[in-house]
C-alpha cells in the first residue's frame, strides 16, 4: 500500500530509497521526500483494555498475548491505572520545623565551614597519609 504525500495530499509517491533502516518515498505531484512515521505507540483503547482484563482475572501473559503486546508493558501499564498507583505517585509532605531550626539549617547550609567542629575536622583532614 502506497502513503499518501503529507505535503499535497495525493497517492502518487515512489519508492526513494532508504534512510536509518525506513522506506523514503516521493511525490510524483509535488516531488517532496518523506518517510512514513512509525507507529510505535499503542492506542489509549488498548490500554484501558489490558486494564479492564487484568481486572476481570486474566493474566497479565494471556492479556499479552490477546492484545499482541509484551507482558512487562501489560503490568507496566495495569500498575499506572490501578487506584492504589494514585497514592505512591502523591507528593509526599515535606518535614515543617520550626521557624528557628530553619534559620539555622539555612545558615548551615549558607557557610558550611563556620559551622564546622574540631572534631569533623578530625576525623576528615587529620587522618595520616597512608
Amino acid at each position: 500500500m502506497r502513503p499518501h504525500c503529507p505535503r499535497c495530499k495525493k497517492h502518487s509517491p515512489y519508492k526513494y530509497g532508504h534512510t536509518l533502516g525506513r522506506q523514503r518515498w516521493k511525490c510524483r505531484a509535488c516531488a517532496y521526500a518523506f518517510t512514513v512515521p512509525h507507529l510505535r505507540y499503542k492506542p489509549a483503547e488498548c490500554l484501558y483494555k489490558a486494564a479492564d482484563l487484568y481486572e476481570q482475572g486474566l493474566s497479565s501473559n494471556r492479556i499479552a498475548k490477546r492484545l499482541n503486546l509484551s507482558p512487562t508493558t501489560v503490568l507496566k501499564w495495569v500498575r499506572l491505572l490501578s487506584p492504589s498507583s494514585a497514592r505512591i505517585h502523591q507528593k509526599r509532605p515535606r518535614a515543617v520545623y520550626p521557624p528557628e531550626v530553619t534559620a539555622a539549617l539555612r545558615e548551615c547550609r549558607r557557610h558550611p565551614s563556620v559551622y564546622k567542629t574540631a572534631s569533623s575536622k578530625a576525623t576528615y583532614s587529620g587522618l595520616p597519609k597512608e
